[in-house]
């Protein structure tokens, strides 16, 4: 378990176009910290809603301006304060990245725990599980897949949050374009979104979207925010509504 408390304690960034990174078979399950379960003393932060508090600890992460490709394979990743596998290649007018999270196993990070941007960008053949409260100390939400910007497809993925304190895929404002096809969602116990598109989204489309609702009763309105301008094959618990 990382117990330092510093920001970025694996990154991973292919700063030229030509660069190329590959990450396979990471273990880095155990996760890691709290800000203030750790050594880091220092009491400040550049912004934001939690100034006054060092910035949590994520486990993979990119640059901003990042301009390579990263490709993650069969990583084992768990536990994080700040994201798990946050790997956002590139933010509009900074860099255009591509990252692909491949056959990986992400858990019970804050706030996201697969988050991804850039330039053709994507999650395929994923699982991500919700089935432990990391607590308060630094952040709250849970969320399983975060999709930040740029072009990002997600195939071929299963989200199972039994402690759903989080939106299950979120789909954000600076996506030009987002395909999602063959993801099931399982969302235990209490109402929590499955399926969140803002509004600025340059087109969404979703080919394959299965959401079971497990001891409460999931509805349209429960369950999505917001609507993909393509939708075929959306169901909540066998039944369906696109």
């Amino acid at each position: 378990m990382h117990s330092l408390g510093c920001q970025g304690a694996f990154r991973l960034d292919p700063v030229t176009e030509e660069a190329a990174i590959l990450g396979r078979r990471l273990d880095i399950r155990f996760g890691g910290k709290t800000y203030q379960k750790t050594i880091n003393s220092r009491d400040t932060y550049d912004g934001g809603p939690y100034a006054g508090r060092s910035w949590a600890t994520s486990g993979i992460t990119m640059h901003p301006r990042t301009q390579g490709t990263l490709r993650l394979e069969e990583v084992m990743c768990g536990g994080w304060p700040d994201n798990g596998i946050y790997v956002i290649g590139g933010h509009p007018d900074k860099g255009d990245g591509t990252v692909e999270v491949i056959n990986c196993i992400a858990a019970n990070s804050q706030a996201s725990n697969i988050r991804i941007g850039g330039e053709n960008s994507k999650i395929i053949g994923c699982k991500v599980i919700i089935d432990q409260a990391f607590g308060e100390e630094f952040y709250h939400e849970q969320r399983p897949i975060r999709i930040d910007d740029g072009t990002c497809t997600v195939r071929n993925t299963r989200i199972i949050q039994r402690q759903p304190t989080g939106w299950s895929l979120t789909v954000l404002h600076g996506v030009q374009n987002a395909t999602i096809q063959n993801v099931s969602v399982e969302i235990f116990n209490q109402p929590q979104l499955a399926l969140v598109v803002s509004d600025e989204v340059g087109k969404c489309t979703v080919d394959g979207f299965s959401v079971q609702t497990k001891g409460w009763h999931g509805t349209h309105s429960s369950l999505f925010r917001g609507w993909p301008d393509v939708a075929k094959n959306i169901s909540v618990n066998g039944r369906s509504v696109a």
